[in-house]
Order: structure tokens, then C-alpha cells, then sequence
């Protein structure tokens, strides 16, 4: 297991309000108006069944009021929030506060937090009856501080597609979002970045 690797990603941004490196992906001024977003493309029906996801997320302060982004979302297509059919996501943004929602599109839960302030989260997905979606939010990077459990139940078990480190959300005010996201980690074997080689001599 280890970090993804993000300069392989896809970038779509009409107004370059991206900085990429290779565990991180900041965008100043994000405004709502612009079809923006960071993703790879797993191959059809990659995320099934159960998964947990590690990620690190900061809003910052300043941002404009309701400037929205995911932080983190599958999706079953490419583009920008409200173009999914179906998607689970994080979103930040900051209305009367700061705030960190946990999202499907139709139920939300949300946790109250600082700006310029590094939460480490945890997204878990475990499929049952019903099932449901988990985000674990943690002070500190080894994850044991735990700050704010959020989990929604999710109607029906999709399969998804695409990973998302940003997605903008469309609405036609304009207003802008200033964050970032690093270290995704999807737990999975043999993917991602910064791996060991293995040489057989023979």
C-alpha cells in the first residue's frame, strides 16, 4: 500500500487554479462557475464491495462564502460534481462556518471546523443492509485522535469508476474555494507511489 501518485492524474481547469505534485493537489480561488476537477480513471467497476480511504484534507481561511469543492469522490463519470449520476464525496466549504460534509448526493452529514487547520480523514464503505458510508475525521496523522465520526446510509451498492482529489460544484454565483488534499492513500496493494523494486538476479 502506499500514497497515490497524483502527477499521473488526469487535470481538467480551464483557469490553472492548480498546483500538483506528487502526494498533493492545492487550488486557490476555485470558483463554483468552472468545470474543474482531478481524477484517474480505475477501470469500470474498480471500488466495489467494502473500501477504506485514507486522505488529508485543510480548507483555508479567507475563502469566499459557499465556495464549494470535493475534496475527495468516486464517481461514475468524469467532470464535476452535479455531472455524476451517482457519486460519494467529501466537499468542503464555508458558509455561516467552515465546514466538512460527507455526501451522496442526497444525504449529508457535516462537521464544524477550522480553517488553515489539517484534518486526516478516513472515508469507509461497508456494504450491508442497509449500507453505509463512514468518514472519520482525526486531529493528527497517525490517526488516533479521533475529532467527529460522520456516516450516512446509502439507498443501494454502486460500483464506481473514477477517484476524484478535487471536484468542483457547480452553481452560478462564482464564489471560490481555496483548499487542498494530499495523501491519498486507497489501501489497495501494488498501486501508487513511491514503491520498492525488486530485482531478480539469475
Amino acid at each position: 500500500m502506499a500514497v497515490e501518485d497524483f502527477t499521473t492524474y488526469t487535470v481538467v481547469e480551464p483557469w490553472t487554479k492548480f498546483t500538483i505534485t506528487a502526494t498533493r493537489v492545492t487550488w486557490v480561488t476555485l470558483r463554483t462557475v468552472v468545470h474543474s476537477y482531478v481524477y484517474y480513471d480505475k477501470g469500470a467497476n474498480h471500488f466495489d464491495g467494502d473500501f477504506e480511504h485514507l486522505i488529508d484534507v485543510e480548507l483555508r481561511c479567507g475563502m469566499d462564502a459557499w465556495g464549494y469543492a470535493a475534496v475527495w469522490m468516486l464517481g461514475d463519470t468524469v467532470g464535476h460534481v452535479q455531472a455524476q449520476t451517482n457519486a460519494l464525496y467529501v466537499r468542503v466549504h464555508r458558509g455561516s462556518a467552515y465546514y466538512i460534509i460527507l455526501m451522496d448526493g442526497t444525504s449529508s452529514d457535516s462537521y464544524t471546523c477550522s480553517c488553515d487547520t489539517t484534518y486526516y480523514l478516513k472515508v469507509k464503505r461497508v456494504e450491508g443492509s442497509p449500507s453505509m458510508l463512514y468518514c472519520y475525521i482525526y486531529s493528527n496523522s497517525i490517526r488516533t485522535t479521533l475529532v467527529d465520526t460522520l456516516s450516512i446510509s446509502l439507498s443501494s451498492d454502486i460500483d464506481f469508476r473514477y477517484v476524484f482529489v478535487c471536484a468542483s460544484v457547480y452553481k452560478d454565483t462564482g464564489d471560490s474555494n481555496d483548499a487542498w488534499s494530499q495523501n491519498l492513500d486507497l489501501q489497495e496493494p501494488d498501486v501508487g507511489f513511491a514503491h520498492s523494486v525488486g530485482v531478480i538476479m539469475g
